[in-house]
């Protein structure tokens, strides 16, 4: 049947002039089409159209209708608090708005669109070893996205990259690469997290042979706040592989890593505890070791405390008493923890480090500087015994220098295009000073204490010329700036990457807190 002209025009005008009541008037990038787009609820949709943003009561709804799996979890879950609870530090344990814990890349796309587009404030947690409350925690007022579900293992048919999910704890990730008869440059302690180990350098077991964990990375799969899932390698999206090896939680959030692989290695090692009164011949030695070192597959470490001083002594490959350890040989031992025993750095981790210990409430604090002899170190020794007798009774200060030689340094710049740290290419120390106290009531005291102590340092060190600007991530406090300590032209770099890769300044404004670039004005 043929339709009169003047019924399609009738048509077409009703058409043009009326408004399709099915469909949304929303702006595309509204909450409310944002939340449709995805499938959520048409109540909750309908919630969303009607707020400013920063409820966290409806993200958290929405959370739960979208991820119905157990995968979000508010205050009336058994699993909440133990899921809060996890950080190391006690410091650490607020109780958010919910926990939502992706298992995919693709499902934390979707929970960061959920989150922008109802202005939500968020944080993201690892493994929680940091000593820095809100950066990986956060209160009722967000989100926390738990990461311990992106924790996929896999190593490449050559056996030269693993694969290696956010979510991990180094244990597995030692355990899993041995059995491929390879090892990775990770964690000193088997219940670090990866994401954050990562991100923020990356101190390992002969960090001097291989450079920093971040330095053997060499891809990153990242999640933007626009939801998109891009990798980033050497040779695509190049400028965000380079921001990443230093720049920190700036761009969006990091769900898997590819680190280069080693050869599978032995080792020897030992664990010795000196007095007291023999810590500043240790630490003359150890100083001397550092800016000396010329034996890469040797590796000291010391840790001064009250009523001893420990020092461990690792060698690559099963040497008796190896030639860089002759100088510390003279000290008097006040217990052998660990007799030289060969094996691998499994067995290390694995028997030394059982696993991380029970959780407690500890405050730390960072500060480095050049040390090309003796003389400083003990100084920061001094410092170190007149903060001591000022500390209240319960309370534990411990004084970690981490000699960092000019091979470090070179071994970072030769992998991998280098990264953004600014490092200077000389012996140096970087100082780990943390406070232990019996609950998070001693925090704010202890604070202080361990910031007198950096403040006191960081003025003589600038006094006698031996100060660095570098703060290791991984140890700094949460008022420190170590994103500055890169240097201005390092520091640029991630302010343009960061404005390229995240442009509405998402992982600014609505990151909870962390070493960000608003911070680092």
């Amino acid at each position: 049947m043929q339709i009169p002209i003047y019924v399609l025009l009738l048509a077409f005008c009703g058409l043009a002039t009326s408004t399709p009541v099915a469909q949304s008037t929303a702006a595309p990038d509204s909450p409310a089409s944002v939340l449709a787009t995805l499938g959520v609820d048409s109540s909750l949709v309908h919630s969303a159209a009607n707020t400013s943003g920063g409820d966290v009561s409806l993200a958290c709804r929405v959370l739960s209708s979208f991820f119905p799996r157990n995968d979000t979890i508010t205050a009336t879950s058994t699993f909440y608090t133990p899921l809060y609870q996890v950080p190391w530090s006690e410091t650490c344990w607020i109780a958010p708005g919910c926990i939502v814990t992706p298992s995919s890349a693709e499902e934390l796309s979707k929970i960061l669109k959920i989150l922008i587009a109802l202005k939500t404030k968020f944080a993201t947690r690892s493994g929680g070893h940091l000593l820095a409350p809100g950066f990986n925690s956060i209160g009722k007022d967000g989100v926390l996205i738990a990461l311990q579900d992106l924790n996929n293992l896999a190593m490449s048919a050559d056996r030269k990259t693993a694969t290696v999910g956010t979510g991990n704890r180094w244990r597995d990730v030692y355990s899993f690469v041995a059995d491929y008869n390879v090892t990775i440059v990770g964690g000193r302690e088997p219940m670090v997290g990866v994401g954050g180990f990562l991100l923020g350098g990356g101190l390992s077991f002969f960090y001097n042979s291989y450079g920093l964990g971040l330095d053997n990375v060499s891809r990153y799969k990242v999640v933007l706040t626009d939801g998109r899932i891009v990798d980033a390698t050497p040779t695509l999206n190049s400028d965000l592989y380079k921001a990443l090896k230093g720049g920190l939680s700036n761009f969006g959030i990091v769900t898997e890593f590819d680190l280069m692989t080693n050869d599978f290695f032995e080792i020897s090692y030992e664990v010795v505890l000196y007095h007291p009164e023999d810590t500043p011949a240790l630490l003359r030695a150890y100083a001397n070791y550092t800016a000396n070192e010329t034996d890469t597959n040797s590796i000291v470490q010391v840790q001064v405390m009250a009523n001893y001083s420990l020092g461990f002594y690792g060698y690559k490959g099963y040497v008796n008493s190896p030639a860089p350890f002759v100088p510390f040989r003279s000290l008097p031992i006040l217990q052998t923890v660990l007799p030289q025993t060969n094996g691998t750095v499994n067995s290390l981790l694995f028997g030394v480090n059982d696993g991380g210990g029970v959780p407690t409430t500890e405050v730390g604090s960072a500060l480095s500087h050049t040390m090309t002899s003796a003389d400083f170190l003990l100084e920061t020794y001094q410092v170190y015994l007149d903060t001591l007798a000022t500390i209240p009774p319960n309370t534990i200060l411990t004084y970690v220098p981490q000699g960092i030689s000019a091979g470090l340094v070179r071994a970072g710049l030769a992998r991998n295009g280098g990264n953004l740290l600014g490092l200077s290419e000389t012996p140096q120390n970087w100082i780990d000073i943390f406070m232990t106290v019996p609950d998070p009531s001693y925090a704010d005291h202890a604070t202080t204490i361990v910031n007198g102590f950096v403040a006191t340092l960081s003025q003589r060190a600038k006094q006698q010329g031996v100060f660095l600007p570098y703060l290791y991530p991984n140890n700094a406090a949460p008022n420190q700036k170590p994103l500055l300590g890169y240097g201005p032209g390092n520091f640029a770099n991630i302010e343009s990457t960061a404005a390229k890769w995240d442009p509405k300044g998402y992982m600014q404004s609505l990151q909870n807190d962390g070493y960000l670039i608003r911070n680092s004005q």
